[in-house]
């Protein structure tokens, strides 16, 4: 059984963050394109701080829980509730240096999880793993 070791809030670059799953319903991805709207409406504010808190995001584009991620051995983040949040993020703000705060899910067992995430990640995007 793996246990859940806490959660903290990070500051994560968003070339770190890595999608679990792609954006492909018709139902998200319009949900997607009217976040994306809403971020570009705060676009320069956001950007000049090169930083979107979790009461920032939730203001813009609301959402129950804030973007959860779990980190995997190789330093990149998997997001597990949050993808049509992040992908919004990063059609707007992708640049190098672009932080998004995140709720980090801090696994006692990452060899275990990250076999499982890998696997996923293989079925989910085989032209990337």
């Amino acid at each position: 059984m793996t246990e859940n070791n806490g959660v903290e809030y990070l500051n994560v670059p968003l070339k770190q963050l890595e999608m679990i799953h792609p954006i492909t319903h018709e139902k998200s991805k319009e949900k997607l394109q009217m976040r994306i709207n809403k971020l570009v409406s705060s676009k320069e504010k956001i950007l000049n701080k090169k930083t979107l808190t979790i009461g920032e995001a939730n203001a813009l584009i609301p959402s129950k829980n804030p973007i959860r991620v779990v980190e995997l051995e190789n330093g990149k983040y998997i997001i597990f509730d949050g993808n049509g949040r992040y992908e919004a993020i990063r059609n707007v703000f992708e640049t190098d240096d672009f932080v998004v705060e995140v709720e980090n899910y801090k696994i006692t067992e990452k060899k275990r999880i990250n076999e499982m995430i890998k696997e996923i990640l293989r079925i989910r995007f085989p032209e990337k793993y």
